[in-house]
């Protein structure tokens, strides 16, 4: 009897442990090209690699010293290998970029790759980097949120080559490789000239602490400015350093130990009845 109800209680908690499914990458009820095109569209913000919210328009401000167009072309397309589409865009100007948009369970994350990468890229995601005359890596791309690996699948340096990590004889190479020229090259299927100069969306810049009026309170009695590679709080007219990142869509800042969350509503942070006003 004592054996038979160990059975159940066991059978009850495997059972269990199965009903438990992980949070899906893409929710039933996003459609990823319409998430990618807003970003295109400079409506919604994208998390690049250092957590920042990021927008289409800042992208492109990278070449508006040298450009006030740049043409880009672009695909939808499965760049990782888990059945989601990522979009990967190319600005056609030298030198070339390319930024690669990920979503994931609600957040949409953004890649940007010198020219040097991608040099052929197949359907399958797999893509050719060049390092030099005699060395270069057939590539794959990995995603986890605002992180990316880039993973050699065959390499080649010198008179040295892998497959993977492991080492490999010229033969054995070049018969992955010759396999990698085999399969399709892919064609970008979208293309749009872009204005470098439009205004962006950004996270960065000041912003102040509205009074009880809305008014905005720039005697450094509450202020927040977020650099690339800073930020400076003022409370009470006391500076103070500060580091940021994006969590769900929130932009975090600790300073002294202490972090305070914000939800980014276009150009506020609010939290509670607090709001900070980016400075125009």
């Amino acid at each position: 009897m004592k054996k038979k109800l160990l059975f159940l209680l066991l059978f009850i908690v495997l059972l269990a442990g199965c009903s438990k499914s992980e949070e899906p990458i893409v929710e039933a009820d996003v459609n990823l090209k319409d998430e990618y095109q807003q970003v295109l569209l400079n409506q919604k913000n994208y998390i690049d690699t250092n957590g920042v919210l990021m927008d289409f328009a800042g992208f492109l401000n990278q070449f508006a010293s040298t450009h006030d167009y740049v043409p880009a072309s672009y695909v939808f397309m499965d760049l990782n290998g888990d059945g989601h589409e990522e979009l990967l865009i190319s600005v056609d100007v030298e030198p070339r970029k390319f930024l690669a948009l990920h979503y994931e369970k609600r957040n949409t994350y953004g890649y940007s790759f010198e020219s040097n990468y991608f040099n052929i890229i197949k359907e399958d995601g797999s893509f050719y980097t060049k390092y030099g005359d005699n060395s270069g890596a057939i590539q794959k791309l990995v995603f986890s949120k605002n992180h990316i690996t880039i993973r050699d699948v065959a390499k080649r340096d010198g008179n040295n080559y892998y497959l993977g990590d492991n080492p490999a004889s010229a033969n054995q190479y070049a018969t992955y490789f010759n396999e990698f020229r085999t399969k399709k090259d892919i064609k970008f299927t979208g293309s749009k000239t872009y204005s470098t100069k439009d205004k962006s969306i950004s996270i960065y810049g000041t912003y102040y602490m509205l009074d009880k009026k809305g008014n905005p309170l720039t005697d450094g009695s509450g202020t927040i400015s977020l650099f690339n590679d800073r930020c400076d709080y003022y409370l009470n007219k006391e500076k103070k350093d500060c580091s940021f990142v994006m969590k769900k869509k929130k932009l975090c800042v600790t300073s002294s130990g202490s972090e305070v969350c914000y939800t980014v509503k276009n150009d506020s942070l609010v939290k509670g009845t607090t709001v900070y006003k980016k400075s125009s």
